[in-house]
């Protein structure tokens, strides 16, 4: 699917598994889209609307009907000025009306949130240069104490059971987080294979799955683990280098994944979008394929 703008640097997507909604998020104007069962594509709500925000990471809490959305204070954003900081924030909006419901804010000193997902308990963790969690049934975003600490975290996901956090550290590969303890160890990756530049990431079938966009080419990963998840034993590519799009998140819907991300920039770039951001305006893309074959 191609959403027929330019400019929107959508980052994140979420599925509301029960209606089939797609949402996407707009890292430029804050924005969150929806497209609906029949592929019409609307407006649906606005980090923007509490400040100098791009639309980051999100993800869809069906139990408590709740679509959070990182919204990020950084370059992409309209209006942004650097000599003006904003607090990172995570936003939970009512999954069928778009009406905000919860708005948590990071430490101002906090450079940026990223990715969110949510444990089987209702526990929140939200990635950036520093990891956060939002306890079920709290209404403040507190510091997830590991050792050590994870550099860099991005994609995000919890297994099943609720005791293990994943966690992409972009420059450095995957770590994996015992929720009880916060000890935290980098899983073991078979030879020649990296695990470093990955921004989605999430769980599925007792794998993980990844979008690796930090190396070139691109690639989406389904990663075995070993039984006690200490290791991915080994890697299957599920696609890569497809030159659509870079892809940056994604969300599983039953054995199929959803990916989006842009286009190529066009060959000539609307002049209200700043130089530095001429190669995000492309054409924002959503690409399927299987898990399981």
């Amino acid at each position: 699917m191609t959403i027929d703008q330019l400019g929107i640097m959508a980052e994140g997507i979420a599925l509301d598994a029960a209606t089939g909604r797609l949402f996407f998020g707009s890292m430029r104007s804050g924005e969150i889209y929806v497209i609906d069962a029949d592929g019409q594509t609307s407006k649906f709500a606005s980090v923007a609307d509490s400040g100098t925000y791009g639309a980051i990471g999100m993800t869809v809490d069906t139990h408590r009907n709740i679509l959070w959305t990182i919204g990020t204070w950084f370059f992409m954003a309209e209006n942004f000025d650097a000599e003006d900081p904003s607090a990172s924030g995570v936003f939970g909006f009512d999954l069928e009306t778009g009406e905000l419901k919860h708005h948590y804010l990071a430490d101002i000193s906090v450079d940026g949130l990223n990715d969110v997902t949510v444990a089987p308990n209702g526990d929140v963790y939200l990635s950036g240069s520093v990891l956060y969690v939002l306890k079920a049934g709290t209404d403040v975003i507190e510091v997830v104490e590991t050792s050590p600490e994870p550099f860099g975290s991005n994609g995000l996901t919890v297994d099943p059971t609720g005791s293990t956090l994943f966690v992409s550290s972009y420059p450095v590969g995957i770590g994996a987080i015992d929720i009880q303890s916060g000890e935290l160890h980098y899983l073991d990756a078979p030879e020649n294979m990296p695990l470093y530049g990955i921004d989605g990431l999430y769980w599925y079938a007792g794998d993980l799955i990844g979008i690796q966009n930090g190396i070139l080419p691109w690639r989406l990963l389904r990663m075995e683990l070993s039984e006690d998840l200490t290791a991915v034993t080994s890697v299957r590519i599920i696609e890569f280098a497809n030159a659509s799009l870079t892809p940056t998140t994604s969300v599983i819907e039953g054995d199929r994944i959803h990916y989006i991300g842009q286009g190529p920039a066009p060959d000539s770039v609307p002049s209200q979008f700043p130089a530095q951001l001429a190669r995000f305006t492309g054409k924002t893309i959503i690409m399927t394929a299987p898990l399981d074959e």
